[in-house]
């Protein structure tokens, strides 16, 4: 029987845990790959939010990084900023070919992507249109630039005389909706 000496065995615990270590960030590189497509935009349902197809399936995208006034949402002057850009995006890409960059999924199970349209953004172009904001803190400093310029032009949202962040619209519009269903008016 041969007798195996400490050193040996140190190092081959070294070795095991490198190899390890390896394996794991090689896999997770692997595992968080994801290719982008090319599918057909079927449908706007809002500013941020698309329906698109390939191969006879069809695949709602939320646009990463950017958040687009509500379908019924106004400005304080009333007018339709939502609408608007709704519009504005079903002429930009409804019926075309698009591309996709899958980044996750939401809470909600749904998709969230950049969406390329001839090479450009189409995240980016609502925002430096002035159909969109910026989501949040994490969002690409070329948005958020984006965003900037437009207010600085008056485009789109910023030529209103304002208008609430998306964000708390959906939450005020849930509060009152919530209010209405508890004293039987909803």
């Amino acid at each position: 029987m041969q007798v195996i000496k400490f050193k040996s065995v140190k190092i081959l615990a070294h070795y095991l845990l490198l190899i390890s270590i390896f394996a794991i960030v090689f896999t997770a590189n692997l595992l968080s790959y994801r290719p982008d497509y090319i599918y057909r935009c079927i449908r706007v349902i809002d500013g941020d939010t698309i329906i698109v197809s390939r191969s006879g399936r069809s695949l709602r995208i939320r646009f990463a990084y950017i958040d687009a006034p509500e379908s019924s949402q106004k400005s304080f002057d009333k007018v339709p900023i939502g609408k608007n850009a709704t519009y504005f995006l079903k002429q930009f890409i409804e019926g075309k070919k698009v591309k996709i960059k899958i980044i996750d999924l939401d809470l909600y199970g749904r998709t969230i992507g950049v969406v390329f349209y001839e090479n450009q953004s189409v995240n980016k172009f609502m925002v430096e249109n002035g159909h969109a904001i910026y989501y949040d803190s994490n969002t690409l400093p070329d948005i958020r630039l984006s965003e900037y310029r437009a207010k600085m032009k008056r485009l789109g949202i910023w030529r209103t005389d304002g208008f609430l962040n998306p964000k708390k619209f959906r939450k005020d519009k849930t509060r009152i909706t919530t209010g209405l269903k508890e004293i039987g008016g909803y």
